[in-house]
Order: C-alpha cells, then structure tokens, then sequence
C-alpha cells in the first residue's frame, strides 16, 4: 500500500489533454483510480483479519509514501468505537546481515566448449564455418562470459514481435534507407548536385522509407508513435545528405551488403575467420589524394579515445591498448576493425580514415577517429598484433571464461539472471 502501486501512478501521458478527456466523457486516470477504490475497498468489505503493508524505504518498490486509501482508513477506524474495530501499527525492520562475497561464473573450456568455439576457425573441407564480427569481438572484451553465453552456448534471447520502433529497428531502417537512396551510385562519383536533387524530391525518401520499413519486415510505421518517429527518421536522412554535400564529390565504393572477411594465423595451425559488412566504403579527395573513408553509423552514445599528445603517433601501442579493454571504446574498436578487414582484403597500400556517424549529433557531422589522422600500415599491423593476441587468449584452451567485475556491464543484458551480480 504504497502511493503509485495502490492506487497505480497515473498512466502515461497521451494526445488528448486531460481537459479535453473530461470535457468528451472519455476514460481518464480519475476514472482508474474510481476502480483501484471499488476492488480495494470490497475486499475489506467481509474480510476478519487484514494485514496492510507498505515500504517506507525509498528505494524500487515505490516511493515512501502511504497509500491515500490507507490514510482515509486510517481516518475513518479511528473514528469509529475500539470494540469494533481494532487498528494495531507494527514498524518491521531487518538486522543489516554481513555483504555476501559472490564468486564471479566461471566456465572452464573443456573438450565440448573447445569444440563448439572451434566453429570460428577456418576448416579448409568446410567453408561453412561460422564467422566472428566485430560485434562479437566487442562482447568478448566488455564480459568474457557474455561471450561465451551469446557465441559460444549460443543462449540467444527470445525475438517478441514488436510493434513500436525500438532503436535497433531505428538504426536498421536508417541504414536501409541511406542504403536504399545511394545504391545507384554505387562506384560512381557523388556531386553536390546530385545530392541537391535527392534532397529537392521529398516524395522520392518518403519511398524510399517506405520501402526500408519493407524490406525489414516492418509494417507497423504509419500511426501513432511510430509515425512520429517515421518522421524523426526522415529528418535525420535529411541531415546527413545535408551533411554529405559538404563533403562532395565523393564516390560510394560499399553499403552494407558489402561483406569483409580474412583469415587470420594465431599459431598452433590455428586460423580464426572474422568478418564484417561496413555501414558505408566512400572514396574522398583528401589532401589532394585520394582517401577511402571507413564509416560507421551509431544510434546509440559514443565515446571516443582523445589523444592526450599533440602526436597521435607517440604510442600507438598504448593507445590501441586502451580499444582492447575498454568496453565503452567499442565503437572506436568497432571502426578500427572495419578498416583492418578493409585493409587486409582490398588495398594495403590504401589511405584509409575512420569516421562515426554519431547519429545524436548529427549536427557536428562525422566524428573521426584520430583526429581524422589517416590510419597507415604502421597502425594496422599493430591492431593486427593486438588482435592476434585477444584471439589467441580467445582460443586458448587454459583460459577460462572468467565474469567481469564490472556488474554495471550486466545492466541490460539478457543474462543477468545467470550470474552473480
């Protein structure tokens, strides 16, 4: 008996003021709370012996408040003679117990574990094999046993249907879109002409949106807040042509579908087969030379290392050390990798540059890594010998799968309630 458990918090607000809900005899939460009272207070009607218990504790479960139906009780019994009804108040509280040490999950690799985590190495009779992304490198380093959970044990959560616009839907169809809208110029160059008359034909986004919501098998977009943020959607396309035409002429090498994969030797025979699609590949005149520039766009917030040296070139070890443990740098490691398959797989003599299309702040256009420092050989085969040594920690029989420490990391994670926090 907690205010806002009973009765329940007012509900959240809608498109019809309150006034206007009155005004038209429609549903409103007085209406709510008419039948929180009607059910409560029948209840009690018959009942000998009643036990009404509230927190008073502020903490999650509600607030410290009593209920308003137990104060009118409250009200009320006392009104009444003592040999009818007998009110008796208890304050409970709980000695503080000693905090309990718990141990981290650990999972051994034993031969059965090994045996499924050896679906990532390259098998030359099977080119079936399963591949690791970026995004499982990122799991690996924010809780190993996260990892191991999602890519190994393979304990996915359960898919609902939805039908509201949740941000992983929002940045599919954001990709789809710019996909969808630049795909007739792939390899060709982009002008600033070319991007004024996608921009002039609104009619010809909307379509393209449309057709996004499609081909991700979302139908649900064109009422309520899903048109809201339909429209939200088609606002930050605008931005980003917008911000496109500042960097024109340009030319789309790759979108999405663009598969890059290598194979890489960690010793012992060992190959490990890691692949990745690139949101966006573009060439660019950089310094009067052409540049491609590796682009990754991000819904959510992104931290980016700055560099305490004026010379990004002073430690690329330590620098580079910090996107290897640092789970909140998973962005930067994210785009590194991108240019590392890049790399690898199409030009090693390229000038590459790595750029997050941070889509909150959009407005301070492409946040590029380094300071928009070109990202050389020198660089990559030092990510190289770093990944090389996550892989093999990775794929080393006598490291377990150790629990973070961090519990903040469990924060949204599915499984929560398979570990100690």
């Amino acid at each position: 008996l907690n205010e806002g458990i009973i009765p329940a918090a007012k509900p959240h607000l809608t498109f019809i003021p309150f006034n206007l809900r009155k005004g038209f005899g429609m549903p409103t939460f007085l209406d709510q709370d008419a039948i929180f009272a009607y059910h409560f207070y029948h209840l009690l009607q018959r009942s000998k012996n009643v036990y009404l218990l509230y927190n008073t504790e502020p903490g999650n479960v509600g607030s410290n408040e009593k209920s308003r139906f137990l104060l009118q009780l409250e009200q009320e019994l006392n009104s009444l003679p003592a040999t009818a009804v007998q009110l008796q108040k208890y304050l409970i509280s709980t000695q503080l117990s000693q905090p309990i040490h718990r141990q981290p999950v650990t999972i051994n690799k034993t031969p059965a574990v090994m045996e499924k985590l050896n679906r990532y190495l390259l098998h030359l009779q099977n080119d079936t094999q399963d591949k690791l992304s970026p995004t499982a490198l990122s799991a690996y380093i924010n809780c190993p046993v996260q990892f191991y959970f999602k890519y190994v044990a393979q304990l996915y959560e359960i898919q609902n249907v939805n039908e509201e616009i949740n941000n992983l839907i929002f940045g599919n169809i954001l990709h789809k879109t710019i996909e969808l809208l630049y795909q007739p110029f792939k390899n060709k160059q982009i002008t600033q002409s070319d991007i004024d008359e996608l921009l002039k034909n609104s009619r010809h986004i909307d379509r393209t949106l449309n057709q996004a919501f499609t081909e991700k098998k979302f139908e649900h977009h064109k009422e309520g807040k899903n048109l809201l943020l339909k429209r939200v959607l088609k606002r930050l396309v605008i931005k980003i042509l917008q911000n496109d035409k500042k960097d024109a002429p340009f030319t789309i090498i790759g979108l999405e579908t663009a598969q890059f994969s290598t194979a890489l030797d960690i010793g012992n025979g060992k190959q490990v087969v890691i692949s990745g699609s690139i949101d966006r590949v573009d060439e660019v005149n950089f310094n009067h030379e052409p540049t491609y520039r590796i682009l990754d766009y991000k819904t959510g917030n992104v931290t980016i290392k700055k560099d305490k040296n004026s010379d990004p070139e002073a430690d690329i070890t330590q620098y580079l050390a910090d996107y290897f443990s640092d789970p909140e740098l998973k962005a930067g490691f994210q785009a590194y990798l991108y240019c590392y398959l890049f790399w690898v797989q199409k030009n090693k003599n390229a000038r590459i540059q790595a750029g997050i299309y941070e889509l909150k702040k959009l407005s301070q256009g492409i946040n590029y890594l380094r300071r928009g420092q070109l990202i050389d050989a020198a660089f990559l085969q030092t990510f190289e010998e770093n990944l090389k040594s996550l892989l093999t920690t990775l794929f080393n029989p006598d490291v377990p799968f150790v629990q973070t420490e961090h519990s903040e990391r469990y924060t949204y994670s599915p499984y929560q309630g398979l570990v100690q926090l």
